[in-house]
């Protein structure tokens, strides 16, 4: 038999050196993007396992870039063999698959996958990652206060008379990545910054803005927005 089948059994009539298996990730049930393929079964599963072992994102990514909620699974197919029928996610809700994919590949293993989240630095006009927040915060040993309101997270530092605005999805997001900046800092004992809420609505507010648009060069109505398609 073979060495590129991964199973006994009585081969196909159609078997031939093409039969491939991929490991591709999947978002809301559908392909996104294939990482790795291989004419073969042992090597892409050992990739799928590696992908997975590797899969730590510190802020994980919980939505599209319309608002929708968003999840994502890593899969390997294979277009030769037996098919897993139903996937039981760590929630309990157990899902029907397709026996086939749309192009006729059958899913071999599927599990539950997560990406690191982006979003637009302001200042620099890029994405970033949550360790690119970091970096700001951590450069140096300067007072800094952070704070959130609407979609976004401002950190300023005191010393540098800096601003730095980040701009998420929305405010659940924001909310998280304020979160999550403060529990790295009380995780690592690091005490050079204050963290506030947003003030209310009124003259405080208006003047936050105020500040932040004349010197970040943003105007208050994007700044008012609480989502990315607002």
């Amino acid at each position: 038999m073979p060495k590129y089948y991964h199973r006994p059994g009585t081969l196909p009539k159609t078997a031939h050196k093409e039969l491939k298996y991929k490991v591709v990730i999947y978002a809301n049930r559908k392909r996104q993007k294939v990482l790795y393929t291989s004419r073969t079964f042992y090597p892409a599963h050992r990739k799928y396992k590696q992908y997975l072992e590797e899969n730590k994102p510190i802020f994980p990514k919980m939505w599209d870039w319309l608002g929708n909620p968003v999840t994502y699974e890593l899969v390997l197919l294979g277009n030769w063999g037996d098919h897993i029928s139903k996937y039981e996610a760590p929630s309990g809700v157990v899902y029907n698959i397709a026996s086939k994919t749309s192009d006729g590949f059958l899913i071999k293993e599927i599990q539950p996958y997560q990406i690191e989240e982006k979003f637009k630095y302001h200042n620099a006009n890029k994405m970033v990652t949550f360790k690119d927040v970091l970096k700001v915060m951590i450069r140096a040993k300067y007072t800094k206060t952070i704070m959130t309101f609407a979609n976004k997270v401002l950190i300023e530092i005191y010393e540098k008379d800096e601003l730095h605005l980040f701009i998420l999805k929305n405010k659940l997001d924001a909310q998280r990545l304020y979160d999550e900046v403060k529990l790295f800092y009380y995780n690592n004992n690091i005490t050079d910054c204050f963290f506030f809420t947003a003030p209310p609505r009124g003259l405080e507010l208006y003047e936050l803005y105020e500040r932040i648009s004349k010197r970040l060069h943003i105007s208050k109505d994007q700044l008012r927005k609480t989502s990315t398609r607002a």
